[in-house]
């Protein structure tokens, strides 16, 4: 009889030790979670994003099959992105993309943003001369499982190459050989938003 109870008696520690370990397994989940959402909402995946395709953050974001769609044409998986990165970075100093609003619809992020920069290595054609430009962007990132599956960059790289040009019309005879050396001395231009802008999502843009 004994023996009967201390079986009974073990079986119970056994389920007790079952219960507060899927208890402590379910709690560890639950803050698990709650860490992933903080670190993958959408202002911190734009920010992420955009460290990752210039060099400065992890490309873990993008998945390895990612296709990105830009103006200098597509790119695949993470070696794309970093690639499209690299060939902007190549062409001008102190390359900014100041991130202005960012939505979500869905699995899709919507990022706003002013890419800016200062011609020292050439852009389509047009020789570097140290001009500034500001364009606006956008960037649509759609994203499954926590990673960045496909992109679209949208500027206009035209509008980039006539603000280039209009640098040179207005002082043609000048000389820049050393360009780059002058890059610390120059800052980009800003971007702003023009004021016929009627909502944060609807702007009568000029261009």
């Amino acid at each position: 009889m004994n023996t009967h109870r201390n079986n009974r008696s073990l079986s119970y520690v056994e389920r007790s030790l079952i219960i507060l370990l899927l208890a402590a397994i379910a709690l560890a989940l639950a803050h698990a979670s709650a860490a992933r959402d903080l670190e993958t909402t959408p202002q911190a995946l734009a920010s992420q994003y955009f460290d990752a395709v210039d060099g400065s953050g992890s490309l873990a974001l993008i998945g390895r099959n990612a296709v990105l769609h830009t103006p200098e044409g597509d790119f695949a998986g993470r070696a794309g992105t970093s690639e499209f990165g690299t060939e902007l970075q190549a062409s001008f100093s102190k390359l900014d993309s100041a991130t202005q609003s960012v939505e979500a619809v869905d699995n899709l992020i919507i990022v706003r943003f002013a890419l800016t920069g200062i011609n020292t290595g050439g852009y389509h054609d047009v020789a570097a001369n140290c001009a500034g430009f500001a364009v606006p962007g956008v960037a649509v990132l759609k994203v499954s499982e926590g990673e960045v599956v496909e992109q679209w960059i949208g500027y206009d790289n035209h509008w980039m190459v006539n603000q280039l040009l209009a640098f040179n019309q207005f002082d043609p005879n000048i000389v820049r050989q050393s360009c780059a050396a002058q890059v610390p001395a120059q800052s980009a231009p800003a971007f702003e938003a023009p004021t016929t802008c009627l909502s944060a999502n609807r702007c009568q843009m000029p261009w």
